[in-house]
């Protein structure tokens, strides 16, 4: 284990965290936060902009100064989420809970509710306490890296108590009445909400309760009395018809969901069926990239990388792509045009497995200053990089800063001056110069000494040949390790 606690500090404040430039900070962040549940669903523009102009018409009546973001994410599993900036994001497998677009806006309302609550706190500002969050993405076990662990650690992280969940139902359900909806579907909605699977990360913020649909129930009557507003629409046929493309491909999703269980051969097989499934129009590129990462993981990069240029042409905001691209290039010698793929992946969701890659690649092509940079980023993440980062940037780092991996003493013993180094480096050193200076009754004296080896955690004691009477004649004494050798 290398000494890091004597000088881990030091090297922080000289290193940058930036990584290959940023957006607009709320929009970066809101980004990361898509791609890591799935990306946008983009087999559909008609959902997408039902879902934005329901939305819109909702915040008219609740936060109408302020301008809000709609997104459908391409997540089979059912929830909604909201981010700082007015973000909020609702999942494909969402859709399958709901029966007509009352319940759909009663659903935008109450999270426009949280939404609203959070939208100026600083984006970034929520989460920050949280460490080792695994990435959702398919076909990639890694580690968020830098703001990503807090963008990602506020979403995972909400979570409504009683109290907040029924004042947003009835903020929520009232929006929905004075824009035209009938309040009894959110009674319907969370009665029937209340039968489902509770596992589905949208119940552990949302949990549904037999006096939520109470309270809802009683609200109907109090909207008829205090707004003045009974019954409304339900818009069961807009709703149907805007969610028919996707019932349409519904069958295609469930085979790629199935082919998640079966090994490599066979899932190939029910992946290549779920693409003949879907319309000849819709292009889903999480099916090919699903297909690339099985192709890859058999050993087949060239057939990958086919499947991975076909999807990053339409889609190339998947960072996971970008990654099994990266990959595969690697594998198979292309190392210039890997290390650009690990970039990329990195830049779209820092991530820890592009910047183990891109740290190693940099060292090999003696861009220290690069390589550095990102094993320290590793470091500072501990995770399971950790030890070998650790290493790899204390070997790249001793050369430039020596001084930072030894401590020394002084003394006077026997009329001599002698001064002791300690190598806390956590390697063998074979050399080590040594520059001392000293001042003695106001001469000033410099000498460098070569010495070694030094092996870690050892110390060694030099002589520089300096006759001192005592400690008293010593104004000054400057002793540091200018140049290592490693071998």
């Amino acid at each position: 284990m290398f000494a890091f606690k004597y000088w881990f500090t030091l090297l922080l404040m000289g290193l940058s965290a930036s990584g290959f430039g940023s957006q607009d900070p709320a929009q970066e962040f809101h980004e990361y936060a898509i791609r890591d549940h799935g990306g946008r669903l983009t087999i559909d523009e008609t959902l997408t902009d039902y879902l934005s102009d329901l939305g819109a018409k909702v915040v008219r009546e609740i936060d109408a100064d302020r301008p809000y973001t709609f997104v459908l994410i391409n997540d089979l599993e059912p929830d909604t989420w909201s981010l700082p900036g007015g973000l909020v994001a609702v999942s494909r497998g969402m859709f399958s809970l709901l029966r007509n677009e009352a319940e759909l806006i009663m659903l935008l309302a109450h999270e426009l509710q949280y939404a609203n609550l959070i939208y100026d706190v600083a984006v970034g500002g929520l989460g920050a306490s949280h460490k080792g969050i695994q990435i959702r993405a398919p076909n990639v076990t890694t580690l968020a890296m830098e703001n990503v662990i807090s963008v990602l650690g506020t979403v995972r992280g909400q979570s409504n108590d009683r109290v907040a969940d029924l004042t947003a139902d009835r903020l929520a359900q009232n929006a929905m009445a004075k824009v035209g909806y009938d309040p009894a579907a959110a009674v319907a909605l969370s009665a029937r909400l209340l039968d489902e699977e509770a596992d589905a990360r949208y119940f552990a913020r949302h949990q549904p309760t037999n006096e939520r649909v109470i309270r809802l129930q009683e609200n109907v009557d109090r909207i008829v009395y205090r707004l003045n507003i009974q019954g409304g629409i339900s818009g069961q046929e807009s709703f149907s018809q805007a969610v028919s493309k996707l019932n349409e491909t519904e069958e295609a999703y469930r085979l790629a969901e199935v082919a998640k269980e079966r090994v490599s051969w066979n899932a190939i097989a029910l992946i290549d069926k779920a693409i003949d499934a879907l319309p000849v129009e819709v292009f889903e590129a999480a099916f090919h990239s699903q297909k690339a990462a099985l192709l890859a993981e058999l050993g087949q990069c060239d057939k990958a990388l086919v499947e991975l240029d076909l999807t990053l042409r339409r889609a190339p905001e998947r960072y996971q792509d970008h990654l099994t691209k990266a990959r595969c290039l690697q594998r198979l010698g292309r190392q210039t045009e890997a290390l650009e793929s690990y970039r990329e992946s990195y830049r779209l969701l820092p991530n820890e497995a592009s910047a183990f890659a891109i740290a190693s690649l940099s060292k090999m092509r003696v861009d220290r200053e690069t390589a550095k940079r990102f094993y320290m980023k590793l470091v500072v993440l501990k995770g399971r990089f950790h030890e070998h980062a650790s290493r790899e940037f204390a070997r790249l780092d001793i050369e430039d800063n020596p001084r930072n991996y030894f401590i020394s003493r002084s003394t006077v013993r026997e009329g001599k001056f002698i001064s002791t180094v300690s190598n806390l480096s956590g390697m063998d050193l074979a050399r080590v110069k040594v520059r001392l200076v000293i001042t003695v009754d106001g001469r000033q004296l410099v000498k460098h000494i070569r010495a070694g080896p030094l092996i870690t955690d050892s110390e060694i004691e030099l002589d520089p040949d300096w006759k001192v009477m005592t400690v008293e004649n010593i104004s000054a004494v400057s002793v540091g390790v200018v140049k290592v050798w490693l071998e």
